[in-house]
């Protein structure tokens, strides 16, 4: 059974808190803006791959590893369809303008 993400809050302005439904642990991933040089490299890499399908596939890889860093344990509990719930609720927070 498909569970459901549940987005919470943005902490600071810096961290997108989330749970799933079922699971009292509340996780979290940095914003976009936030996270680390070498991740955000790699995500713009594969923003240039012309591939549609090969982009997916780097894509969802960089979804897991993000997942498996910032919220261990989590892939073990989430479908695919959650994964992606999750990764498109977090690239809209990371893309929300934030007031100053």
């Amino acid at each position: 059974m498909s569970q459901s993400a549940k987005i919470l809050s943005l902490d600071k302005r810096t961290d997108f808190i989330f749970k799933i439904e079922g699971d009292k642990k509340l996780y979290r991933l940095p914003l976009m803006q936030y996270l680390p040089i070498k991740t955000v490299r790699r995500l713009s890499s594969i923003n240039k791959i012309d591939d549609d399908e090969e982009k997916s596939l780097d894509m969802v890889d960089l979804i897991i590893d993000m997942l498996d860093q910032y919220a261990p344990g989590l892939t073990d509990k989430i479908t695919q369809a959650d994964m992606l719930t999750i990764f498109e609720a977090w690239n809209e927070a990371s893309s929300a303008k934030l007031p100053e």
